[in-house]
């Protein structure tokens, strides 16, 4: 449901073209519930819990068993990998999920700033915590914090999910280097 251009190969799961560069096969993707596909679209679009419980009239506690659900089939832990490996996939598209975003603003940011999203993207969300990107550029866990608080108030945008999309779209449109 809702995962249009994909087929249905013979195991039963759906197939996607991999767009990841330099990979030309194709990727076995798992099948969601309409309800699991939406929690993951709107989770990519940078909406906590709270907010897709609303959105879906369900609770946040439902939205959580649906995104359980969404982690265990694409085996991953976190939201931010979650999108990235359904981006990865095919599942969902950056278009989809910046809908709306200007790019353009990913110009505001200082070298700095930038090479700390590198970081958050490089690994597909592997390494989502201060502390860990601090650890990858030698820099103290509290200077990513500052990093990340000029970064939002460059962009006007609090996700991680939504900043690591725009920055990865903003490269491969070569708005920034």
């Amino acid at each position: 449901e809702g995962q249009e251009g994909a087929e249905k190969g013979e195991s039963g799961l759906i197939v996607y073209p991999n767009e990841l560069p330099g990979k030309k096969e194709d990727v076995l993707a798992p099948k969601f519930s309409g309800q699991e596909l939406n929690v993951l679209r709107l989770t990519a679009k940078g909406l906590k819990n709270a907010q897709i419980g609303n959105e879906m009239g369900v609770s946040p506690r439902t939205v959580d068993i649906y995104a359980s659900g969404v982690y265990r089939k694409l085996k991953v832990r976190s939201r931010v990998q979650a999108v990235f490996r359904a981006i990865e996939i095919g599942i969902i598209t950056p278009q989809e999920a910046l809908e709306g975003r200007n790019l353009e603003v990913m110009r505001r940011l200082t070298p700095a700033e930038l090479d700390v999203l590198e970081k958050l993207v490089q690994v597909r969300g592997e390494m989502d915590k201060n502390r860990e990107i601090a650890q990858e550029r030698e820099i103290s866990p509290k200077t990513v914090g500052i990093h990340f608080g000029n970064i939002r108030i460059k962009t006007g945008v609090k996700s991680r999910i939504q900043l690591g999309l725009m920055y990865l779209e903003a490269k491969k449109r070569k708005i920034i280097k």
